[in-house]
């Protein structure tokens, strides 16, 4: 599997590292935009470090992806990739790991949304700027219930309880969501319904279909500024930009 590879480059995790680095580094020849070749990776023309006015920085392609300060703080600048991860987890505190393509920066036991462009200033182990939030959809229970009240989902749901063990599998229909809203109208179509050729609607089926289809009345979306780290790492946990 192709991808970035860092192993061979030592492992900075503190700003006395980013110096000890950074003067190994000027041993090797300076390029063109006052870099030098990372130690380790000499021959990587994508991947360097240099000196700027408030740090160290370390360079992938032509972003500054971590920047150390004397006062042992760091700033990451976004840039949403799998590289990015591997190239920021050998520069970063341990304990400091990014992941989900760049979108999630975990330290310690929580995770932190990053949403590209504004730039994540890391201080004593907690980011105090620029950060995204977390949105996730949610079933409204109350009013999905009086949706569902709307329907004939709960006669469909004691119908099939009974009836289903009898029927033929498979119809030989093919029904869409729509057409299933509609088939659970008209209690004559039911069988169809339940046998349908591809997959049966079951009651938890349905129910998902009426949901769907009138989503902007059954889910609510719930934000969070920090999660726990094994949920960060969820995709059902959206980054979004911060309101």
């Amino acid at each position: 599997m192709f991808g970035l590879k860092m192993h061979t480059v030592c492992r900075v995790t503190s700003w006395q590292d980013a110096a000890d680095t950074l003067n190994r580094a000027t041993r090797l020849k300076q390029r063109s935009d006052g870099s030098y070749p990372l130690p380790g990776k000499e021959r990587n023309k994508d991947i360097s470090v240099r000196m700027v006015n408030d740090g160290i920085a370390f360079r992938y392609h032509h972003t500054d992806v971590v920047t150390w300060r004397p006062d042992g703080s760091y700033t990451y600048e976004p840039w949403s990739s799998r590289s990015t991860c591997t190239f920021f987890n050998q520069l970063c505190p341990i304990g400091h790991d990014l992941t989900r393509a760049a979108e999630v920066l975990i330290i310690g036991d929580k995770g932190y949304a990053i949403y590209g462009g504004s730039p994540v200033h890391v201080r004593d182990c907690k980011p105090v700027s620029g950060l995204g939030v977390f949105q996730r959809q949610v079933i409204d229970r109350k009013r999905a219930k009086e949706v569902l009240a709307g329907t004939r989902y709960a006669e469909y749901r004691e119908w099939y309880k009974v009836m289903m063990p009898m029927l033929m599998p498979r119809s030989g229909e093919y029904l869409s969501p729509n057409d299933a809203v509609l088939y659970l109208r008209d209690e004559t179509k039911w069988p169809a319904l339940a046998t349908e050729r591809w997959d049966d609607f079951t009651p938890d089926k349905m129910r998902g279909v009426i949901y769907f289809l009138n989503s902007e009345s059954c889910y609510k979306t719930e934000t969070y500024d920090v999660l726990p780290a094994n949920k960060a790492q969820r995709s059902e946990y959206r980054v979004m930009r911060r309101a």
